[in-house]
């Protein structure tokens, strides 16, 4: 346990992650515990950001039901904008459509993958087998292929590493349903949720020792080691427990996160 206080005199962002963190498990929902985290957050000044892989249209529901208007992240970094306005566009960085058809011709992923999926800044398309790859006309933010659990998905993950691996960032975990299929991610070089903290606390004229960030995954890493303040949940892998500076005792079917944020302005 860290000893932890905000100071009353400064501001602070509050970040955090969605799945597995801020979100239940239980269609994706929220505590009324998480509305009045927010709501207590917005209320002494603060920011609160949206930190996520999800897209940024996915993610608008929750935006807007929060009543939010600072900054997001999406795509575990790629892209950080504002939800409300998304001519402002902070910091961006996607992969060449060509790079995405070609890793998929040379392997003939299609015939090996459970899903592929594509995501642009206003786009996302899903391939399968029998579509033509050559049909993609927009760059990504992300690239998602799924694999079923098994020898093989070792074996071509390790491939594609070969292929991609200095050029472009690849993050690879296990779901949590009850399939345990393996998620590979391909993202643009140098892009995490940190990048996207880091230009948005520099907007907002921020410290980074005043960036609280909560996590629970792989692609939360970077940011809970770069927040001046970080949280993982009860159920967050071990690799992000590592490197927090403190480890939750509730998880996100607990609305830990939001009890956490009341209890540091309550004190």
């Amino acid at each position: 346990m860290s000893n932890f206080k905000l100071n009353k005199k400064e501001k602070y962002i509050f970040a955090t992650d969605l799945d597995g963190t801020f979100l239940s498990e239980y269609n994706c929902g929220m505590s009324i515990n998480n509305y009045k985290a927010v709501n207590k957050i917005k209320e002494a000044g603060h920011h609160f950001i949206l930190c996520t892989g999800r897209s940024w249209w996915w993610t608008k529901m929750i935006y807007e039901q929060l009543e939010l208007t600072d900054p997001t992240i999406h795509f575990s970094g790629a892209l950080t904008h504002n939800t409300s306005d998304l001519d402002v566009k902070i910091y961006r960085n996607n992969i060449p459509k060509e790079v995405v058809k070609n890793l998929v011709k040379e392997l003939n992923l299609l015939e090996h993958v459970v899903e592929f999926i594509v995501n642009g800044r206003k786009k996302q398309a899903q391939f399968t087998l029998g579509d033509d790859i050559d049909d993609l006309f927009f760059n990504a933010y992300e690239v998602i292929f799924q694999l079923k659990h098994g020898n093989k998905h070792e074996e071509l993950i390790k491939i594609i590493e070969k292929k991609l691996g200095e050029k472009y960032l690849i993050r690879v975990w296990t779901q949590s349903t009850s399939t345990k299929n393996i998620d590979c991610v391909i993202s643009p070089a140098e892009t995490n949720k940190s990048v996207g903290l880091e230009s948005i606390a520099k907007q907002l004229k921020i410290p980074q020792k005043n960036v609280i960030y909560f996590g629970d995954n792989i692609n939360d890493i970077e940011a809970l080691e770069w927040a001046g303040m970080s949280y993982v949940m009860k159920n967050g892998i071990k690799e992000a427990k590592d490197v927090a500076d403190e480890v939750l005792l509730l998880n996100n079917n607990e609305a830990g996160v939001a009890k956490k944020i009341i209890e540091l302005l309550d004190e």
